[in-house]
């Protein structure tokens, strides 16, 4: 039986970009979720699923909890990695499904930037 490689525990979807599918469209389609959330949660952050080979995973938007002694998150959205659209409950989400680390709007915007200035081909001088 072939084993498969997974995503490490703590990929997030700015570390794995260069393994996606199509990496330029699947951070569209996040930062997409991702803003939405924010008009609701301000403090919203984005977790990809780790199960899977990384080409495309499924990602959460979880809000940050900060205690005086513990960091925890609750899930508020789960989204399909290919189509963008909503998955299923959040309160089905299997914590040793996700990575350890997240991935802000911020973060989302500079990976964007970078893969879309290695997609344009430099200007020929006439």
């Amino acid at each position: 039986m072939r084993s498969r490689k997974q995503l490490p525990n703590d990929a997030t979807a700015t570390s794995v970009a260069d393994s996606l599918n199509d990496a330029e469209e699947y951070i569209r389609g996040m930062m997409a979720n991702l803003h939405e959330a924010l008009k609701i949660e301000k403090e919203s952050e984005v977790t990809i699923g780790v199960t899977g080979t990384g080409k495309i995973p499924h990602y959460k938007i979880d809000v940050p909890e900060h205690g005086e002694y513990l960091e925890m998150s609750h899930t508020i959205l789960v989204f399909d990695g290919r189509t963008h659209e909503r998955k299923y409950d959040p309160a089905q989400v299997h914590p040793r499904s996700w990575s350890s680390k997240s991935n802000t709007l911020d973060d989302l915007k500079e990976k964007l930037g970078e893969l879309r200035s290695k997609g344009r081909r430099p200007r020929r001088n006439p």
